[in-house]
């Protein structure tokens, strides 16, 4: 017998949900997408609402997005079964996926596994102090949001003050807190998609500042010791359904670094390059999973 699934998210009826539930139909595996603004709460009966009626039992509860909706996330939390099967472990421990890149590079360094050099502080603490332990050029990268957002290289000190006094005002309206890490002079890193314990693939992707390079992506693959460490890098995250990224140092395969696990990552490009059908083995993968 197959897992019930439930798939929550903020709008549903985007790509990468309606790719999962096709997937899950195609297999015959029980699926359902629910919005966050489909559900609601009466303290009259104490229930958890579904457009009005009571929230069905599932066995694996897959909260793929949860950024705008932490409390709906606790409130749902709360009220299911302990047993019950979260996706991911770190929604089921409390903490929102897409404030984390400060706290993988903790726990990932703290388990051993290789890391850029990092430090995490106020803006105040990274000008004053944090700053004199790097060499130009170097990364401010923020807490949270993507790399295409939140990720700076800074190439001097005037080049550093200006983004500093930038990104005061996010610091100060909470919006985000940041972080220097070392930069590793590279021309190419690799997302290593993560299923469980098990490796989906792997996609090389161009970087740097040539533009004819840049954002060039092809299926590879890397060492079966570097895609153990990937597994384990999503593992010590707290994320089952994981994009990891790795750079070497020095083009080494032996120097792996890993500096972010993304949480239910977008894999349309991977999928582009790899013809694997990520969104099957997803919903397979949930299907299977043993409480």
């Amino acid at each position: 017998m197959t897992n019930k699934i439930v798939v929550f998210g903020g709008n549903v009826k985007g790509s990468k949900f309606i790719e999962l539930k096709d997937a899950a139909d195609k297999l015959g595996i029980d699926l359902e997408l629910v919005s966050y603004k489909q559900m609601s709460y009466e303290t009259e009966n104490g229930k958890i609402l579904i457009d009005g009626k009571e929230m069905k039992d599932y066995d694996v509860y897959f909260f793929r997005s949860t950024k705008k909706y932490w409390e709906e996330v606790s409130l749902i939390l709360d009220n299911i079964d302990k047993n019950k099967i979260v996706v991911d472990p770190i929604v089921r421990s409390g903490r929102p996926g897409d404030v984390c890149k400060a706290y993988q590079m903790l726990v990932l360094s703290q388990a051993g596994l290789p890391v850029p050099k990092s430090i995490y502080g106020s803006l105040g603490f990274l000008k004053k102090e944090a700053v004199k332990r790097f060499e130009f050029p170097i990364i401010i990268k923020g807490s949270r949001g993507d790399r295409r957002k939140q990720v700076f290289k800074v190439y001097g000190k005037t080049d550093f003050k200006k983004w500093v006094d930038e990104l005061k005002v996010l610091e100060k309206n909470g919006e985000n807190k940041y972080m220097l890490q070392e930069y590793i002079v590279n021309k190419e890193d690799f997302r290593v998609m993560v299923l469980g314990d098990k490796v989906l693939g792997v996609m090389r992707r161009g970087i740097g500042d040539n533009p004819r390079l840049k954002n060039v992506f092809e299926k590879t693959d890397l060492p079966d010791k570097v895609k153990q460490l990937a597994v384990e890098a999503a593992k010590k995250c707290g994320i089952w359904i994981a994009g990891v990224d790795v750079v070497f140092r020095n083009d080494d395969m032996t120097k792996p670094l890993f500096f972010e696990v993304n949480r239910t990552p977008n894999y349309t490009r991977f999928v582009e390059v790899t013809g694997i059908d990520v969104a099957s083995e997803v919903v397979k993968f949930l299907a299977n999973l043993e409480k």
